[in-house]
């Protein structure tokens, strides 16, 4: 009966021997919490180190019980603990360290410049501030940036306006190339929406003097809008992605799709993106007084002779205010040497005619003038 006792507490020390080497640790960021990828844990009487995965989990199963763990990052701050934890799963936080390269600025003086070298304003939207509330335009985006309004009076709207000034006192920049040109006027220009708000890395928006520096035409500043940049030897080959939403009360339909391709001497990004705005929709609330002003009760067919007004049979939807748009970009990065890449990009934007509905709501001697009136 002995040898048959210590059998069993023999098999019970070595399952409680083994259980404690399943441990594994979740490492989260304590500011965003989400996973921490590439955190390096050394064991200090082990002397054996593993990297989190891109769920910030690491296995401890290699490391000594109640070996002394470090578990550091570059951009957070480091933490020491034993390894003695009684459940499976544990998670440890790190602290963004402070001490943590800044953000460099590119287009400020049109070379790499950090942020406390610059004296002048400088509003950086990136990716990560757009998670939460996807813009349907890229004029949509620019709200995000202190010090900016945007003019959105009709369909297709979306001219910037920075320090009082926009349309040519505002310099659109992409990828490092002006965008506008001897054509560009002083009124209204909605030339930012041609830019798909999903294939963009980051915008930089630059006020006051640091802007002049690119021309006349940034008196008011310069909106530089950064597309993606397919990385050479990426760790994943093939990267594919896509975003769709709807908005069921304006009938707006946006679809995108992302691929990139990296390999060890090139790399490519292709974006494609297809919009669909629906008809205006007017506030249904006059508190005024005016129950009917503003609404839109006859509209006639576009681009047809009209005999006669058609009857609106919902007056809150501006008539013949929709339109569509799809943007293509392709973008090639090459490795020519150790020290130096080429970049290829290839962009194409289109879209319906937009009609501005002051101009279809106009009426001369009780008719419309208009059925269709575009740039």
């Amino acid at each position: 009966m002995s040898y048959l006792v210590r059998f069993f507490i023999s098999i019970s020390l070595l399952f409680v021997f083994n259980s404690g080497y399943s441990q594994k640790i979740i490492i989260i960021d304590s500011s965003d919490n989400l996973p921490i990828s590439n955190v390096t844990v050394f064991g200090k009487q082990s002397l054996k180190s593993l990297i989190s995965n891109d769920k910030g989990i690491v296995d401890l199963e290699q490391f000594h019980q109640n070996d002394t763990l470090l578990i550091g990052h570059i951009s957070y701050s480091s933490v020491q603990l034993i390894n003695n934890l009684t459940s499976n799963n544990t998670t440890v936080f790190l602290e963004p360290n402070t001490q943590a390269l800044s953000e460099v600025i590119l287009s400020v003086a049109r070379n790499k410049e950090s942020r406390e070298k610059i004296s002048k304003q400088v509003s950086l939207i990136t990716n990560k501030d757009l998670k939460m509330d996807l813009p349907q335009t890229s004029a949509d985006l620019l709200t995000y940036a202190s010090g900016v309004r945007v003019q959105k009076s009709q369909g297709g709207g979306g001219s910037p306006i920075i320090r009082g000034f926009e349309a040519n006192r505002v310099l659109l920049v992409i990828d490092g190339v002006r965008m506008n040109n001897a054509i560009y006027r002083s009124g209204h220009l909605q030339n930012s929406i041609t830019i798909n708000p999903n294939s963009l890395e980051r915008t930089e928006v630059i006020y006051g003097p640091s802007s002049v520096g690119y021309g006349s035409d940034a008196l008011g500043g310069v909106v530089h809008f950064y597309t993606k940049t397919p990385k050479i030897n990426n760790t994943k080959k093939w990267i594919t992605s896509g975003i769709s939403s709807y908005n069921s009360r304006l009938n707006n339909i946006v679809q995108n799709l992302d691929l990139e391709f990296s390999s060890n001497k090139w790399a490519s990004y292709t974006n494609f993106s297809f919009s669909k705005f629906g008809d205006i929709v007017m506030g249904n609330n006059r508190k005024h007084g005016f129950d009917d002003w503003g609404l839109d009760n006859h509209y006639l067919y576009p681009g047809e002779y009209n005999d006669s007004i058609i009857i609106n049979d919902n007056p809150e939807i501006q008539q013949n205010t929709s339109y569509q748009q799809y943007d293509l970009m392709q973008k090639f990065n090459f490795l020519l040497s150790n020290s130096s890449n080429i970049i290829i990009n290839f962009q194409h934007s289109n879209s319906s005619n937009i009609n501005r509905f002051d101009k279809l709501n106009e009426i001369n001697n009780g008719d419309y003038k208009y059925s269709e009136w575009y740039y």
